[in-house]
């Protein structure tokens, strides 16, 4: 007679070295960005707060910081135990659900880094090693394959594309005073068009080795163009290509002969699984699921590998989506940064304009960022975009609904006249053309207006401090 679940040995599943490497890789950049990003992560009056969901403007001050102390000390009981224990895979589900609260809490901590470690952590918290490691492989690839596919349109080799060429070439003893426009463009197009080789030639075996030797190159290329060489950008940036590089080369270099182990084929001892405490079945494969008993005799052990399979197919549907979505940018149905546009300059863009006798109710740390351009007199521009670097040390996001938040948060906190501000919306630039659709729309009531017609939440959380 069998023994009983509840009757049978606790089995230790050995995790595979690269993703126990891995997590420790991932959990150490992790804590390192949180760092340096950290005013982002906390309940700041400094700059505007727009939650996801409108009701996440009715959670408590203290909250932030809460969950933020849960989400640091998820990621150290995820690297404090083995990858295979219960307890780390508790870990990476615990930060996946802080990331998510703060998230609600104000969608500008959805930063492209913050939504790739989410994703990964997932993974590592409820799939079996090999399975896990297939999915954090698909996902490089789609954000290299994405990525590099925002950037091939005439929009971005007209401008950051040939500031990337002003940095590099002079470099190299090149210069482009006697190209054309052409050859100008071709040359940015390179950029978009090698990232575009990189992510395919990871997909396959033959071209595996040779495209990551590619990918570390183009990263190390990128350090140089945004380090503080070249366009000084904020060490956050520096710090997320310099991940990439150590993950590709634990991902890519050194491939297992099986990534998810066919229920057909023998496993090694310790993973065999041959009662529901093992975990390492891939669901992707076919595994069989638990026999099905009369429920008098199920035991806990038979419900909760159970519940293991309903939540490892959860993720492999989150995972899938995450993958595809992207495909939903150009028809405004997935934002920017989920869609892994990075460095892209194509999608929609909001300007945010005072008008000129109203600059000097403007908080002196905002009126920094004010740049008058003579097209748009008598209103002036207000530079949100530096005004978030220069203050939480993060780029914004990228989302008109995000920013006509920030848009009502300036206007509350210098007090600003129905008649004072203005909004300048630009729709997606032709990938061909780069010309773009753009409307005004002028007065607080009609900005109000506008927040209201988003899906998403576009009104802020508090106050800014003036």
């Amino acid at each position: 007679m069998p023994p009983s679940p509840s009757q049978q040995p606790d089995q230790t599943v050995s995790a595979d070295p690269t993703q126990r490497w891995l997590q420790r890789i991932v959990a150490a950049f992790a804590l390192l960005l949180f760092a340096e990003t950290w005013r982002l992560w906390t309940l700041q009056a400094d700059f505007p707060q727009v939650p996801l969901p409108g009701w996440g403007a009715n959670l408590p001050p203290w909250f932030d910081w809460l969950v933020l102390v849960g989400l640091l000390g998820s990621l150290g009981v995820a690297v404090a135990f083995r990858a295979e224990s219960r307890l780390a895979r508790g870990g990476w589900l615990a930060f996946v659900g802080c990331l998510i609260v703060l998230v609600i809490g104000d969608q500008h901590r959805l930063q492209p880094w913050a939504y790739q470690f989410g994703l990964m952590a997932l993974a590592f918290g409820t799939l079996p090693a090999r399975c896990g490691l297939v999915w954090v492989r698909v996902l490089v690839v789609s954000i290299y394959v994405f990525s590099a596919l925002s950037k091939l349109d005439v929009a971005f080799c007209d401008t950051l594309g040939q500031r990337f060429l002003e940095v590099l070439l002079p470099r190299i003893g090149l210069s482009m005073s006697l190209w054309s426009e052409a050859a100008k463009r071709g040359a940015a197009m390179m950029f978009p068009a090698f990232e575009l080789l990189v992510g395919t030639g990871l997909c396959w075996s033959r071209t595996r080795r040779v495209a990551l030797v590619a990918s570390i190159a183009m990263h190390a290329l990128m350090l140089f163009i945004l380090g503080p060489w070249g366009l000084n950008h904020r060490p956050g940036v520096l710090l997320w290509n310099g991940f990439f590089v150590v993950q590709n080369v634990m991902l890519f270099w050194k491939r297992d002969r099986a990534d998810c182990p066919s229920p057909a084929a023998p496993l090694p001892q310790g993973e065999r699984g041959d009662g529901p405490s093992s975990p390492e079945r891939c669901p992707l494969e076919g595994a069989a699921s638990p026999p099905l008993a009369p429920a008098a005799e199920e035991g806990p052990g038979v419900r909760g590998e159970r519940s293991r399979m309903l939540l490892a197919w959860m993720t492999h549907s989150v995972l899938s989506l995450a993958v595809v979505a992207p495909l939903l940018e150009p028809w405004g149905l997935c934002d920017n940064w989920i869609a892994w546009g990075l460095y892209a300059v194509h999608g929609d863009r909001t300007a945010v304009f005072v008008h000129e006798a109203a600059i000097e109710k403007l908080p002196a740390r905002i009126r920094e960022h004010a740049v008058a351009e003579p097209a748009a007199a008598p209103w002036v521009r207000v530079k949100i975009d530096r005004w978030s670097l220069a203050t939480l040390d993060a780029p914004i996001y990228p989302a008109p609904r995000f920013e006509t938040g920030v848009a009502l948060a300036l206007a509350d906190a210098a007090r600003l006249n129905d008649d004072e501000l203005r909004i300048r919306f630009e729709g997606p630039a032709d990938r061909w053309t780069s010309r773009r659709e753009s409307s005004d729309v002028t007065g607080l009531a009609n900005v109000r207006s506008a927040a209201s017609a988003f899906w998403l939440n576009a009104l802020p959380r508090g106050k800014v401090t003036p």
